[in-house]
């Protein structure tokens, strides 16, 4: 471990030290992407047959979580 030290405190100043000075503009990125996914959201509920896939997806969520079944993993 003492001797990997060197190589991490490097990594550490030219990585990541760098990129904590930049986290203060990262909000208004993230905050237009959030009110982007909301129109998007909005507009896709908006086609003919979106209520449709939104059940019929729901069914197969509701499918996957009974015991037994092989579903997608929850994160």
């Amino acid at each position: 471990m003492v001797d990997r030290l060197p190589v991490l405190l490097g990594h550490l100043e030219d990585d990541v030290l760098p990129m904590l000075g930049k986290l203060d503009q990262v909000g208004p990125d993230v905050h237009e992407i959030l009110e982007t996914v909301h129109e998007l959201t909005t507009a896709i509920s908006g086609l003919p047959g979106a209520s449709f896939l939104k059940r019929r997806g729901e069914r197969k969520e509701e499918e996957g979580d009974s015991p037994g079944s092989p579903g997608v993993p929850r994160i």
